[in-house]
């Protein structure tokens, strides 16, 4: 019981992985989420010592850290929700590089696709979860050793297909 703060916490990382995909705000989302949860665990624990399911506890505290510290190094969420709609990716892709255009938003599986264009000034083609002025973030298709954008950050999430920020 008193170990839910931390399994909670550590579940809203992963889906802020998902949902906010870049590395910058995963990182810090990781060290607050991760003192929030360990605070609270541990004020719980002191508060209602209890020596049953102590196994449990390890392994649900372990597995706990083990996300704290594999979300925003590799991303595995992000990685994991593309793989799974991967195909409807390339589907609309193929649509707009066919001259389809799509109505504003557009949801893919976790994604919400705020905008999905062929970019005018290099002609990638970009599905865009962020239109912020000062730097759009989204998937783009293209090679990593090709990425014609003003990175903040990029993740590889396979040959073809990258998650961007802009600077």
């Amino acid at each position: 019981m008193f170990r839910l703060p931390l399994a909670i916490t550590s579940c809203f990382l992963i889906l802020i992985s998902i949902v906010v995909g870049e590395r910058t705000i995963v990182i810090f989302s990781a060290i607050i989420l991760f003192t929030l949860g360990l605070l609270t665990t541990s004020i719980l624990s002191f508060r209602y010592r209890s020596h049953s399911g102590r196994k449990f506890s390890f392994l649900l505290v372990a597995l706990c850290l083990v996300t704290f510290v594999s979300v925003p190094i590799t991303n595995w969420p992000l990685r994991a929700a593309f793989k799974l709609c991967h195909s409807s990716f390339d589907k609309i892709a193929s649509s707009l590089q066919a001259g389809k255009t799509f109505p504003n938003p557009i949801q893919i599986g976790f994604f919400s696709i705020k905008k999905a264009e062929i970019c005018t000034l290099n002609g990638k083609i970009c599905l865009w979860t962020n239109l912020d002025p000062a730097g759009k973030t989204g998937f783009t298709k293209c090679p990593i050793n090709n990425v014609p954008f003003n990175l903040w950050s990029i993740i590889k999430l396979d040959n073809d297909w990258q998650f961007i920020s802009e600077d």
